[in-house]
């Protein structure tokens, strides 16, 4: 009956020092959530930035094989696509092989690379004919084509190696030429430059390089070019990876090399190195984040002390009559906590739900696209501490009140 009447008074003849406490408790418990589930968040985005952000080099898992004959990109993409994770893009497969290309007229040869790649066409912007589809077809570059007299429709030698010593010389015909290409752009996976000759052969120390010429896979796929590589570029998506995937993104060059080493080919990458780049960012997240609403926290818990105090006060009266009824000190001691903590109690639900607002609207206009929040353990950590702190900020400051003698 008498907790009954005091909580019953507290509502209906305090109505504001009962809001003054759920907001302070609300504050309280907000501040607390705010700092993992945001630190969380922020942690996030940083990996996501990095990734994104990261050259198209640093960022893919590359497999080649040059072994001889290699294995083609369809054999390659069935072989590792099983313990590839989820966070990486589909694999795009190609071919390369250093050739000279026989210049018009009696001209010297032009040393260059024969390439095929997957998904070619989309990527190029043809300045004269079409894309090469068939074996047999090769586009060049706009500038070869000036350079070496080319066109649609003409015929042109390509040799690799020697061909009386297993090289091969055959010949093509150009179908279209093609614009310049951004060579920076993710889909090429820093391809764009040729590699440094190792060892060049005396016709090609006297040929000059011209820009890649490129053909469909069934153009390589028709001969035996020595030095041929074939490979895969395989790009970490920056929508898909997260913390809890970074062990997995982590171990998939050693997964994946694992099985490449089947079939004579070799994974590497250098997504280990840009992971860790990210460490000491996180770091600073998950410890300076949760300081600064810490602080906020203990502010608030401050500030309802003293507020539970002054309502303690004013409540003398019902606990002098608590006593005198018969409760004793811890009688009173339980009303009082019962009617504050229940105060407190909807402040940390409340709160709760204020904190995780707050996030939502800080993910949104300051991190990346796509983070999403995680109610994980530290969040509900931080909600039964901030509840608990409440309710000991309540007897604390109702001891004094509660220990004087009723005389």
């Amino acid at each position: 009956m008498a907790a009954r009447s005091v909580t019953a008074a507290a509502l209906r003849h305090r109505p504001r020092q009962a809001l003054l406490v759920v907001v302070l408790a609300a504050v309280v418990t907000a501040s607390a959530v705010l700092g993992p589930l945001y630190a969380r968040a922020v942690e996030q985005s940083v990996l996501r930035n990095v990734v994104a952000h990261a050259t198209p080099a640093s960022s893919t898992l590359v497999v080649s094989d040059a072994s001889d004959p290699p294995a083609s990109p369809e054999v390659l993409t069935a072989a590792v696509r099983r313990v590839l994770p989820a966070q990486f893009g589909a694999p795009v497969g190609g071919a390369e092989t250093p050739v000279l290309l026989a210049g018009a007229g009696g001209a010297p040869s032009s040393r260059t690379r024969l390439i095929s790649r997957d998904g070619l066409c989309p990527r190029l912007t043809l300045a004269a004919g079409r894309c090469a589809r068939a074996a047999g077809e090769v586009m060049v570059s706009r500038r070869t084509g000036g350079t070496n007299a080319l066109r649609p429709g003409s015929v042109v030698t390509v040799t690799a190696g020697d061909p009386r010593h297993g090289g091969v010389r055959t010949q093509v015909t150009v179908v279209g030429l093609y614009a310049a290409v951004d060579v920076s752009a993710p889909y090429w996976a820093g391809r764009g430059q040729p590699p440094a000759a190792a060892r060049l052969t005396a016709e090609e120390q006297s040929s000059s390089a011209i820009d890649d010429v490129f053909t469909p896979w069934a153009t390589l796929a028709g001969a035996r070019w020595p030095g041929l590589r074939t490979h895969l570029d395989i790009r970490l998506g920056a929508d898909r990876v997260d913390l809890s995937s970074v062990d997995a993104v982590r171990g998939a060059t050693d997964a994946v090399d694992t099985q490449a080493r089947t079939l004579g080919a070799s994974a590497s990458s250098d997504i280990g190195p840009l992971l860790d780049s990210t460490n000491t960012q996180r770091r600073q997240a998950r410890t300076v984040i949760p300081l600064l609403a810490v602080q906020l926290a203990v502010l608030g818990i401050v500030v309802l002390a003293f507020v539970c105090a002054a309502a303690t006060e004013q409540r003398r009266p019902e606990i002098a009559l608590a006593r005198l009824r018969g409760h004793g000190v811890g009688g009173a001691a339980f009303l009082l906590l019962r009617e504050l903590g229940v105060l407190v109690l909807a402040g940390a639900v409340v709160g709760t739900a204020l904190g995780w607002v707050a996030a939502t609207v800080a993910s949104r206009l300051w991190l990346e696209p796509g983070v999403v929040l995680e109610a994980r353990w530290p969040v509900g950590v931080a909600v039964l501490a901030s509840l608990l702190a409440g309710l000991l900020a309540i007897g604390a400051a109702g001891g004094p009140t509660l220990r004087q003698p009723l005389t």
